[in-house]
């Protein structure tokens, strides 16, 4: 799954440098971030011992992870600088 994840980002990198005449930085994006966030949650759940407390940590953690994607996206969409 390591090796997804780096493949998933040099995807992303080279279809930045391809300036459009590749595509696919959706599922290249998809690819990079799955992995890390999957890690992530079960961090976050592994710190939860109670069902209850891990069902009010659901939604707080899918606003943030969608915040994340959602800069990811924006900082992979701006043009290089």
């Amino acid at each position: 799954m390591l090796g997804m994840t780096a493949l998933g980002w040099l995807a992303v990198t080279q279809i930045r440098r391809s300036a459009g005449t590749i595509y696919g930085l959706g599922l290249a994006l998809f690819d990079g971030l799955l992995f890390p966030l999957l890690v992530f949650d079960f961090l976050v759940y592994r710190g939860i011992n109670s069902d209850f407390l891990g069902s009010l940590f659901v939604p707080p953690l899918l606003v943030l992870e969608y915040f994340i994607v959602r800069k990811v996206w924006r900082r992979c969409l701006r043009p290089d600088e």
